[in-house]
C-alpha cells in the first residue's frame, strides 16, 4: 500500500474516533433501528458489525427496479453481468471473478445461494414484496457459515398487519419495458395472510436482450398461543432472459447495443418455501426453527457453443436454534446457538441440439452440509461489550459422471471464530473492533469441471481471517457518520487457470485486501436530505508470478452522492451521482493490459403523494444514466455493455 494512502486512512479513522468528544450527540435521535446480524433481534448499536438497513420506504423513494440496482447505492457492493439483472453477479469486499460466492444471501432466514457456480436470479425476489434489507459489511462465517466471506444480504419480506391492505402499481419506461404488480393481506389476533403477485416485461438496451418474469408469492403467520408462532412462505418464479454475448473492443466502441449470440437464452422455473417456527420457552429462552425447500428447473439456450442444458436443482434447508438473554451475575448476557443444515443436489444434461433429442453429457452433483454454532455477548458495563463466536462446519461434495466413470467425492471440514468489543461513547454512537476467522467451500463445479468429467482432489476450501474496526455517530442536526476499516488475508483463494474450456480451478496460496468505507447521511432542514458514501479496496496478490498486482474485476473507488428535496404540495426530487473508478479485465492477473476506464451515472427522479378517501398513491417519474454513458460493468476478454439512459413512469397505490 502506499505510505500517502496509509496516512490518509490513519488520519481519518483518528478524527472518527475523536468526533463525539468535540461534538455533542443528539440523544433524542431514534434508537429503533433492529437488526438481526446476529441472527438474533438486536438493536444496531450492540453489536459489532457494520450493518446497512434498506426499509420498505426507502426502497419507494429510490426508484430502483430490482434488487441489483437499489443494493449497488451502498458502499463496498458491486455488481457486474452479462445481460441485466438475470444474471447480475455481486461483490462485496473486493473479490473478482465468481464473487457472489463470497455473499451469502438469504430470504427470510433461507439461503438462496446455488451450489454451482450459477448466480443469484435478483429478479427472482420482486421488491414489491420487500419489507426490509439489512446488509452485513464483512464476513461472518461464524453466524451463518461457508460463503459468508465479503458480506451477507439478509432480504425480509412484508407481513401485513392491518385487517385488510392492498397494493397495486404499474410502470412503463424505455425499451418498451412495462411492470405490473398488485398485493393484498389481512390479519387478526390469530395471525395474517398476504399475497401476491408480478409481470415484467422488456426489450432490453440491446439487440436481444429482452427478458420478462412472473412471479407469485404468499406469505401467512399463525399465532396459535401467545408463546407460539408460525410462519409460512412460499414463492413461484418463472424468469426468460436473452444473452447478447460480450464484444470485442471494437465492436463495444463502435455500437454497444448489438448482439453477437443470436440465439442464446435462458428459462427457469424456480420455487421456494419456508416454514419457521417461533416457541417461547420462558422468559428468556427461545426456540426457532426453520425448515425450507427450494426447487429449480434451467434450461439454458447456448446456441453459441453450440451447447443445451437442462439444470435441475432441490435443496433442503434445516436450522433449528435457541436463544438466551439472562445475566451471569451482574453481567447482562445474550446467546444464540444451533446447527445448520443442508442437502442438495442437481443434475445437468448437455445436448447437441435445442430439441434435445441428443443427450451428450449427464452429470449429477451433490452437497451435504452441516454445521454448529455458539456465539454470545457480555455488556462489561454500560458502554461496553464483548462478543466472541466458534462454529465448526463439514461438507461433502460429490460429482458422478457415468459416461466418464467419475463417481467421487471429498470431505470439507473446518473451524470459524470471531471475537469483538464495542464501545458506546454515547447513547447514540457505536464503535467497535472484530477479527473473524472464515471458509468457503468450493462451488460443486469447482472441486468439480463443469461437465463432471474431472474431479480436482487437490482443490481446498478457501480461508480468511478478517481485521476490522468501525462504527457511527448520530449527531445534532438529524445527521449521521459510519465509518469501516478492515484487512482481509485469504488463503488458498480458488482461482481460474487458464482459458476457457481447457483451464481449471486452483488454489491460490495468499491474497490481501484493505479496504475503507464510509457514509453520511444529513438533513440540515426538513426539506433537503443529503446521503453520501465513499469506498476504497486495493485488493493484492502475496506471491507467485502476480505478487503486487492487483486482483481483477474490482474498482479502487466507489462513490454515492444524493439530494432530496421535499417541496410542497407533497412534490419530491432527487438527483444522484455514482462513481466507479477503472479496474483490470477479468483473467489480467498480471495486470498486462490497459485498465478499463472508469464511469459515473447521473440519476432523476420527481415524485408525488397524495391522500385519497380510501388509500394513498404516489407517481414517479424517473431517468437513469441521464447523461446516456456507454459503460461496462464487466469485461473478461469481452465488454459487456450496461444498459443505457432509461426513462420510466410509474404508479402505486396503497389502502
Amino acid at each position: 500500500m502506499k505510505r500517502k494512502q496509509l496516512s490518509v486512512c490513519i488520519i481519518s479513522l483518528v478524527l472518527f474516533l475523536l468526533i463525539p468528544l468535540f461534538l455533542g450527540a443528539d440523544d433524542s435521535a431514534d434508537l429503533s433501528v433492529v437488526v438481526t446480524a446476529d441472527r438474533v433481534e438486536k438493536a444496531e448499536s450492540e453489536t459489532s458489525a457494520t450493518v446497512s438497513v434498506i426499509t420498505a420506504e426507502d426502497i419507494e423513494e429510490s426508484g430502483a427496479s430490482d434488487l441489483a440496482d437499489l443494493l449497488e447505492t451502498l458502499p463496498g457492493v458491486q455488481f457486474k453481468s452479462y445481460s441485466g439483472p438475470a444474471e447480475a453477479q455481486v461483490s462485496m469486499g473486493g473479490f473478482g471473478e465468481n464473487s457472489f460466492g463470497r455473499v451469502v444471501v438469504l430470504v427470510d432466514g433461507r439461503l438462496k445461494n446455488n451450489i454451482d457456480m450459477r448466480g443469484l436470479n435478483w429478479m427472482s425476489v420482486p421488491l414489491e414484496s420487500v419489507e426490509r434489507i439489512e446488509v452485513l459489511h464483512g464476513g461472518s462465517s461464524v453466524l451463518y457459515g461457508s460463503g459468508a466471506v465479503g458480506g451477507v444480504i439478509n432480504i425480509i419480506t412484508k407481513e401485513t398487519d392491518a385487517p385488510l391492505e392492498v397494493e397495486a402499481g404499474a410502470s412503463v419506461g424505455s425499451f418498451l419495458t412495462h411492470k405490473e404488480q398488485a398485493s393484498v393481506g389481512t390479519s387478526n389476533a390469530l395471525g395474517s395472510l398476504r399475497v401476491g403477485g408480478s409481470y415484467y416485461s422488456t426489450d432490453g438496451y440491446r439487440d436481444r436482450s429482452a427478458s420478462n418474469y412472473a412471479s407469485a408469492n404468499l406469505s401467512g403467520s399463525l399465532y396459535p398461543t401467545d408463546l407460539l408462532r408460525f410462519r409460512l412462505n412460499m414463492d413461484y418464479n418463472r424468469n426468460f432472459y436473452e444473452m447478447p454475448g460480450g464484444l470485442s473492443k471494437a465492436q463495444y466502441e463502435d455500437d454497444p447495443t448489438v448482439a453477437v449470440n443470436k440465439e442464446d437464452e435462458s428459462t427457469e422455473y424456480e420455487f421456494g418455501a419456508s416454514l419457521s417456527g417461533e416457541y417461547l420457552m420462558g422468559d428468556a429462552l427461545v426456540l426457532e426453527t426453520l425448515l425450507g425447500y427450494s426447487y429449480k428447473n434451467m434450461a439454458p439456450d447456448m446456441a453459441s457453443y453450440p451447447a443445451f442444458y437442462n439444470r435441475l436443482y432441490n435443496t433442503f434447508d434445516l436450522q433449528p436454534k435457541l436463544s438466551w438473554e439472562g445475566s451471569i451475575g451482574s453481567l447482562p448476557v445474550s446467546l444464540v446457538s444451533g446447527v445448520d443444515l443442508r442437502s442438495s443436489t442437481f443434475n445437468v444434461k448437455t445436448y447437441s441440439d435445442k430439441d434435445r433429442d441428443t443427450l451428450t453429457n449427464d452429470a449429477d452433483f451433490s452437497l451435504i452440509s452441516g454445521g454448529g454454532y455458539i456465539n454470545s455477548d457480555i455488556a462489561l458495563s454500560g458502554i461496553l461489550g464483548f462478543n466472541a463466536g466458534f462454529r465448526y462446519d463439514a461438507a461433502r461434495i460429490g460429482a458422478e459422471n457415468g459416461d466418464a466413470a467419475i463417481d467421487d467425492d471429498k470431505l470439507h471440514a473446518g473451524p470459524a471464530w470471531s471475537a469483538g468489543l464495542r464501545w458506546n461513547p454515547t447513547p447514540v454512537s457505536k464503535i467497535y473492533l472484530r477479527h473473524e476467522r472464515m471458509f468457503r467451500y468450493p462451488f460443486t463445479d469447482e472441486q468439480s469441471t463443469a461437465s463432471g468429467d474431472t474431479f480436482l482432489d487437490d482443490l481446498e476450501a478457501e480461508k480468511g481471517y478478517l481485521y476490522e474496526i468501525g462504527g457511527f455517530y448520530r449527531l445534532p442536526k438529524n445527521a449521521r457518520v459510519d465509518f469501516r476499516v478492515y484487512l482481509l488475508d485469504m488463503q488458498d483463494e480458488i482461482t481460474y487457470v487458464g482459458f476457457f474450456p481447457t483451464g481449471q480451478n486452483e488454489n491460490y496460496e495468499k491474497t490481501r485486501r484493505f479496504g475503507t468505507e464510509g457514509t453520511l447521511s444529513l438533513r440540515p432542514v426538513s426539506s433537503i436530505k443529503l446521503d453520501g458514501s465513499y469506498s476504497y479496496i486495493l485488493p493484492t496478490f502475496l506471491n507467485g508470478d502476480d505478487k503486487g498486482n492487483q486482483i481483477p474485476l474490482v474498482s479502487n473507488h466507489e462513490v454515492e452522492g444524493g439530494l432530496t428535496w421535499y417541496g410542497p404540495l407533497n412534490i419530491e426530487a432527487t438527483g444522484e451521482v455514482s462513481y466507479r473508478s477503472d479496474y483490470y479485465e477479468g483473467g489480467d492477473s498480471a495486470n498486462n493490459n490497459d485498465m478499463v476506464d472508469g464511469y459515473y451515472l447521473l440519476n432523476a427522479a420527481l415524485r408525488w403523494r397524495t391522500s385519497l378517501a380510501s388509500g394513498d398513491l404516489m407517481l414517479s417519474l424517473s431517468v437513469n444514466n441521464l447523461l446516456d454513458k456507454s459503460y461496462a460493468q464487466y469485461v473478461s476478454w469481452y465488454y459487456y455493455p450496461s444498459t443505457g439512459r432509461s426513462i420510466s413512469l410509474s404508479g402505486n397505490y396503497k389502502m
